[in-house]
């Protein structure tokens, strides 16, 4: 005769472990592999993706097991265990179900879309089909059982490929994390840094020609103390054209000082994997998540059970997940769901944290951050928001941030005798420029502030025309070092200026400013 006992679950703990296991398998799997961000705002390791799949599916498996057994062992296969696993029975389903819907519905990506997709028909489904697995779990006890324990093979199977299904960075760097020095003791300068965010615009903190010291006040703090510009342009429309711009002619300067490079955007970092480790110390993306794993696996661990939720449970969760996540350092899910801003935060503080008098000397700090660039996943204090908030006050976060540098380098005794030039690669990008399509005027416009022992125009606001391909011969004016030979800029403080167009590009369609009309234009 057939008892309880004899149920596969019932009596053995592999085979618990087996239905457990497979219970959370199948009820997390698309939403672990939805869970990563864009491929251009984070490049996992393998090692992180088993570490997602640790603490997603096999921790919670263990403690389901050990609740089983606790429940087995004081009140044996009855009645308790049957509703304790008829509920995760349930759970496990209704997820499944879900999983089937993120498919069903017309989105397909991290979103607050996807939790929103279902129509009132497919809500009503949805409910009669829970409805339904209620009833099964309670009347089908046996099947579900059995279900899940054979099950369990291709809930294996279907965990370990997740490691290859997920695109990650497995390129062997073996001396990228290695720090560099170039620079010998006796050789060393004062610190420069040059600080670059992502999409800051110049019309943001300067409305109306003027700075908003209120909104700005440690923007206002660093132009007191050097020189600021009214008429600097980038050249470019994507930040992989931009950036360089500015990271090139710092980044050659090994012969003179010990460059180290920060940047939040893996497409530029891959571009230096070369020199990380041999010419120059980087510390970007791949350095933040080969140092942190567990910690990265953490947060995507936070969003795949944010994913899990539909969108009538955000309201309740979403308060307490956003100081959880806030307090880590991560943005909330939901305002940042490509994950442009995953590091943000702790990109700024690893920077910060280098920052002091002992090794500073001799260093060229290069400090690529997204902020504020979209989306908008920060207030301007720097709290995560669990919907997006607007441009200017993620504008305003990043002047905080500078506060946070501007009071580093006071308490280290080195703000004057430092080089600090802050700018950004682009202004907020309202459009796209095409073939008919001109870019918006405050685009190309971006804020330069330079504060430098050797200037001493203290407060002065110069109308220089100004475009990132005088970068190079800038700095180098700064510095006192020869100008760049393969340059076709020239310093922004150089008295003979050259007669030329401004220029702007987007990828390979190119646009020049008309001063007269004062509107940009296709080039002919």
């Amino acid at each position: 005769m057939t008892t309880k006992e004899s149920l596969p679950g019932d009596s053995d703990t592999l085979q618990v472990a087996l239905i457990m296991f497979a219970v959370m398998s199948l009820a997390t799997t698309e939403f672990i592999k939805d869970a990563f961000p864009l491929w251009d705002a984070l490049r996992p390791s393998k090692m992180i993706v088993v570490y997602l799949l640790i603490i997603v599916q096999l921790i919670p498996a263990a403690i389901l097991v050990g609740v089983d057994r606790l429940i087995a062992s004081r009140y044996g296969a009855g009645r308790r265990l049957r509703i304790f696993r008829s509920g995760v029975f349930v759970l496990a389903l209704a997820l499944i179900l879900r999983q089937i819907q993120l498919f069903w519905g017309p989105a397909t990506e991290f979103t607050d879309d996807v939790r929103s997709a279902s129509v009132a028909l497919l809500v009503l489904l949805d409910l009669a089909v829970l409805a339904g697995l209620g009833l099964l779990a309670w009347k089908g006890y046996r099947g579900l059982v059995t279900l899940f324990y054979y099950m369990s093979p291709i809930a294996i199977a279907a965990s370990a490929i997740i490691v290859f299904q997920v695109r990650t960075d497995e390129e062997n760097l073996p001396l990228y994390a290695e720090e560099v020095t170039t620079v010998a003791q006796e050789d060393e300068r004062a610190p420069v840094f040059i600080i670059i965010f992502d999409g800051l615009g110049y019309d943001t903190m300067y409305p109306d020609g003027e700075l908003d010291r209120e909104s700005f006040p440690n923007a206002a703090r660093l132009a007191d103390s050097g020189v600021s510009f009214s008429n600097a342009t980038s050249n470019f429309f994507w930040s992989f054209q931009s950036v360089p711009t500015i990271v090139e002619p710092a980044r050659v300067l090994t012969d003179e000082y010990n460059v180290r490079l920060y940047t939040q955007y893996p497409v530029l970092e891959k571009s230096y994997y070369p020199e990380c480790g041999t010419t120059i110390t980087c510390r970007g993306i791949r350095y933040l998540t080969e140092t942190g794993p567990l910690r990265v696996a953490s947060y995507l661990a936070l969003r795949t059970f944010y994913q899990v939720t539909p969108k009538a449970a955000e309201s309740v969760i979403s308060l307490p997940m956003g100081w959880v996540l806030d307090g880590l350092g991560w943005p909330f899910p939901s305002a940042d769901p490509a994950g442009w801003h995953t590091f943000s935060k702790r990109q700024f503080n690893d920077f910060l944290d280098d920052v002091d008098a002992e090794q500073a000397q001799g260093r060229l700090y290069i400090v690529h951050l997204m902020v504020p660039h979209h989306p908008n996943a920060f207030d301007e204090d720097g709290n995560a928001l669990s919907t997006a908030g607007s441009y200017r006050p993620q504008a305003m976060f990043a002047d905080q941030l500078l506060g946070r540098f501007l009071d580093k380098l006071e308490d280290e005794g080195l703000f004057d005798e430092s080089v600090v030039i802050v700018t950004s690669d682009h202004g907020p990008r309202i459009v796209t420029p095409t073939e008919t399509e001109v870019p918006a005027a405050t685009t190309p416009r971006v804020p330069l502030i330079i504060h430098a022992p050797g200037v001493d125009q203290h407060g002065s606001v110069l109308d220089v025309e100004y475009q990132h391909i005088d970068f190079g011969p800038t700095l180098a004016d700064v510095l006192g070092l020869p100008a760049p030979t393969l340059s076709d800029g020239v310093s922004a403080f150089s008295e003979e200026r050259p007669d030329r167009d401004k220029t702007f590009a987007i990828r390979s369609i190119k646009f020049v400013y008309n001063e007269e009309d004062e509107v940009w234009e296709h080039a002919e």
